[in-house]
C-alpha cells in the first residue's frame, strides 16, 4: 500500500510522500489516515450501527472523522499549492477586438472579445514546429549549412526572456 500510495502521488500530483522510508511527518501522517480510514469504512459492512454512530459521533465514527480531518487538510494543501503556482504570471499577451474581424481565415472575434496567447504553449505545439516540437533543433535554420533567416514574427516563442 505504501508503494502504492508513493507511487500515485508523485505520478499523479508531482508530490513526494516519502512513505517507504518515513522521512516526511505529513506524508506518514496522510499515509496512517488513509489506511485507518480504509479499514473503518470496511468495518462499516458488519457494523449495522454505524450510521448511529455516525449521527451521535461515537466510537469508530469519531475515529473516522478525525482521520478525514487528515485526509482533508493534505490534500488541500496539495491543491492549494499547485493552484499557486499556476497563478504565477506565464507569457500572456492579450487584447480586447475594437470591432468584429476574422483571424488566419478560420476564427470568428467579435467587439469586445478577449483575445490570448501564450508564447509559452505556442513554442511547443506539433501543428506549429511539427512531431518533435519538445526538442531543439539548431540546424533548422541552415540549409546547407548557410543561416537562413526567417520573420521574427514566425517563431514568438523564442523571444521570450528568462529574467532571475
Amino acid at each position: 500500500m505504501r508503494c502504492t500510495l508513493d507511487s500515485i502521488f508523485k505520478v499523479g500530483f508531482g508530490v513526494e510522500l516519502n512513505c517507504l522510508d518515513g522521512s516526511s511527518k505529513e506524508g506518514t501522517a496522510f499515509m496512517k489516515a488513509f489506511d485507518d480510514s480504509n479499514a473503518l469504512v470496511y468495518w462499516r459492512y458488519v457494523d449495522p450501527f454505524w450510521k448511529l454512530k455516525r449521527f451521535l459521533n461515537i466510537g469508530s465514527e469519531a475515529a473516522l472523522k478525525k482521520k478525514i480531518k487528515i485526509l482533508d487538510y493534505f490534500v488541500h494543501g496539495v491543491i492549494r499549492t499547485k493552484r499557486e503556482l499556476l497563478e504565477v504570471k506565464q507569457d500572456c499577451d492579450g487584447r480586447c477586438a475594437n470591432m468584429d474581424d476574422i483571424l488566419s481565415n478560420k476564427y470568428r472575434v467579435k467587439k469586445g472579445d478577449g483575445v490570448y496567447y501564450i508564447a509559452y504553449a505556442m513554442g511547443r505545439k506539433p501543428y506549429i514546429w511539427g512531431e518533435d516540437a519538445e526538442e531543439f533543433h539548431s540546424k533548422g535554420w541552415l540549409k546547407n549549412g548557410i543561416f537562413q533567416s526567417e520573420s521574427p514574427f514566425k517563431f514568438v516563442a523564442l523571444h521570450i526572456c528568462i529574467i532571475i
